[in-house]
């Protein structure tokens, strides 16, 4: 008599026990499909990386967003400019708007890096950073007068953050 196509739980009907070393290849082969699948899963990513940003987050005093804006203007900007044309950075940005809450910051600076290559230590790359620095104060008549311009600035703006983050594409 053939077996029933279907035997109901715990019944002994039609089957016959495996043997061992064919119960063994069986786990194997399982488990390696398994690892297969989960590596090619892993291979097809759902995300693709981009840029990596440095954003900044400021809180003005009251009133004193346009003047922050203004000393950005002045020294901050042009200062980024400059490492965009030299490749420096990839870009950069100023965001202001108004604060959430009384914690919240108003403005926000972003730059824009090709990767985090950029935070690896580079001589020459430092070296570019210090001659647009030197030029800027240069620019602005010296290491005095940029003192007087940096004077005060603590008094209209506070610093809320800085952190890191990476442009991603998702699929």
């Amino acid at each position: 008599m053939p077996p029933p196509i279907f035997d109901p739980p715990g019944s002994k009907a039609g089957h016959k026990k495996l043997p061992t070393m064919m119960r063994s290849s069986t786990v194997v082969v399982c488990l390696l499909f398994l690892g297969l699948r989960t590596a090619c899963a892993q291979s097809d990513a759902t995300v693709t990386k981009g840029s990596v940003f440095e954003v900044r987050m400021v809180k003005t005093t009251a009133h004193s967003q346009e003047d922050y804006l203004q000393r950005l203007n002045a020294f901050y900007l042009p200062v980024m400019r400059k490492a965009q044309e030299q490749g420096l950075i990839k870009s950069f940005k100023v965001l202001a708007g108004t604060a959430s809450n009384d914690d919240d910051f108003d403005v926000m600076l972003l730059v824009e890096h090709a990767g985090m290559g950029f935070y690896d230590t580079d001589a020459a790359r430092d070296a570019k950073w210090d001659t647009i620095e030197k030029e800027m104060v240069a620019a602005m008549g010296g290491a005095d007068k940029r003192k007087a311009f940096t004077t005060g600035l603590d008094e209209i703006r506070r610093y809320q953050g800085e952190k890191y983050m990476r442009e991603v594409t998702v699929k």
